[in-house]
């Protein structure tokens, strides 16, 4: 049998609950003290808009978990009220998961990938 020839290297279910949400990720830097923009979890638009008085534009919209999303329907840059309002029904449209609002920092794109037997990066 091949169960007593290979080892399953897996993580364990809470750090693979970590690693599919943003939100949790973005907890667990900060707890580890690893700087951090200011960051909303929402759930609609009266708390997108506090958040968005609370963090001024630019502003990053984000799906909390990708959940087989393209990479274009995971997030919109919103730098305006009325851009706002659109990234958030852009978003709902495609998902009724909780949102993560940022401020946008302008730079390079960084992001972080995870193999899960599903996907591939190279």
């Amino acid at each position: 049998m091949l169960t007593n020839l290979t080892d399953l290297i897996a993580p364990d279910y809470l750090s693979l609950q970590v690693a599919m949400s943003k939100y949790r990720t973005y907890s667990e830097a900060l707890r580890h003290h690893v700087p951090c923009p200011l960051t909303y979890l929402i759930t609609n638009f009266r708390e997108l808009k506090e958040a968005a008085q609370d963090i001024g534009y630019p502003i990053i919209l984000k799906t909390d978990k990708e959940s087989g999303l393209d990479p274009e329907s995971r997030y919109k840059i919103a730098r305006s009220p009325q851009e706002l309002l659109h990234a958030f029904q852009y978003l709902r449209r495609r998902t009724q998961m909780p949102l993560l609002v940022q401020k946008f920092i302008a730079g390079e794109k960084v992001g972080a990938f995870y193999l899960f037997n599903k996907y591939m990066v190279s």
